[in-house]
């Protein structure tokens, strides 16, 4: 049985790092093709959907972000570093965390698509995820 912990008794609080890695490369042509695919070949990145509008942040997540306890870095394809981007191949979009040591999924494609685009369902499972390590 997994023993659940309060936020505040989680070990190593301030070394541990949280990645969310979007489905999607950064850069002005990744953006681009981003937007091609899903307009026109129904393509989808859930987090993209999480955490923007269309073309924009949304203001609830930037919210959420301002006020959450933990630094999240929000990262693309192209944009993480080599070990952790061998360790999501094959998984975007995922949230993982660094404890220093070693990398964990927190959450994969398929939890993050039950999320619907949800901002306040992604940092309320986001919470207990953080709180089940």
């Amino acid at each position: 049985m997994k023993k659940i912990i309060n936020e505040d008794q989680i070990p190593n609080k301030t070394s541990l790092k949280i990645y969310c890695i979007y489905n999607a490369k950064g850069s002005i042509l990744g953006e681009i093709t981003y937007l091609w695919k899903k307009l026109f070949l129904n393509f989808d990145c859930s987090l993209c959907n999480v955490s923007h509008n269309t073309f924009t942040e949304k203001q609830l997540w930037k919210k959420e972000m301002s006020k959450f306890k933990y630094k999240l870095e929000m990262l693309h394809l192209d944009e993480q570093p080599k070990n952790l981007q061998m360790f999501t191949e094959g998984l975007t979009p995922c949230v993982v965390s660094n404890n220093e040591s070693e990398f964990n999924l927190i959450m994969d494609r398929d939890q993050i698509n039950k999320l619907n685009g949800s901002v306040q369902l992604f940092f309320k499972k986001l919470n207990t995820k953080l709180l089940e390590i």
